[in-house]
């Protein structure tokens, strides 16, 4: 089924506004999750203090490829599986932690978040169709009644003046009936009135 161009017009604005709302809410918190993996200089406070200062995934990773690096830094010595093991245990963990935890959080703000926005564009394409049915198609719509209110009403009268015809018809006839009648009891009357004298 086509719709009318008004509200084709109208659907893909909303849709196109309701990408954009939903992009503003995903790329805001993906640039929060890009800045995880962003370095921060330290502050003098960081230091004394002994906090990362936000550079958890980045210090993770560096401890990371540090362990284990003394048997890797031997000539003689064969790299074995066992000395990516730990590393790679330690990168899972700092991954985890700091960034895919931060995922599954901002995904579940994201479903939070959308239905809001699902809602509140149904509202508005349900507010505007409305307006543009009163708008564009109530005076066309008001206008069809008319002339069927019209049109019947026409059908009616005609009709009913159709059914006065006739009644008005059968009346003269019975006026003209009786008028016969009157007058051929005056007929009637007057010969046997003249037969009597």
């Amino acid at each position: 089924m086509r719709l009318p161009c008004h509200f084709d017009e109208i659907i893909r604005e909303e849709a196109a506004s309701f990408i954009d709302r939903v992009d503003g809410v995903v790329m805001t918190l993906a640039t929060q999750l890009d800045e995880l993996l962003l370095y921060k200089p330290k502050n003098f406070l960081g230091f004394l203090s002994g906090q990362i200062c936000g550079n958890e995934i980045l210090e993770g990773l560096e401890q990371a490829a540090r362990m284990g690096l003394e048997n890797l830094k031997k000539p003689g010595q064969a790299i074995l599986k066992d000395d990516f093991s730990a590393k790679t245990t330690k990168i899972r963990q700092t991954l985890t932690e700091h960034y895919i935890d931060k995922v599954r959080e901002y995904h579940e703000r994201i479903t939070h978040d959308i239905f809001p926005i699902v809602i509140n564009n149904m509202q508005q394409i349900e507010m505007r169709i409305i307006e543009t049915m009163h708008a564009k198609y109530r005076p066309a719509l008001e206008t069809v009644i008319v002339n069927e209110i019209d049109g019947e009403f026409a059908g009616r009268r005609k009709s009913i003046e159709q059914r006065s015809r006739r009644f008005r018809d059968l009346i003269e006839e019975i006026e003209q009936i009786s008028k016969n009648i009157d007058s051929l009891l005056l007929v009637t009357a007057s010969e046997s009135y003249g037969e009597n004298a």
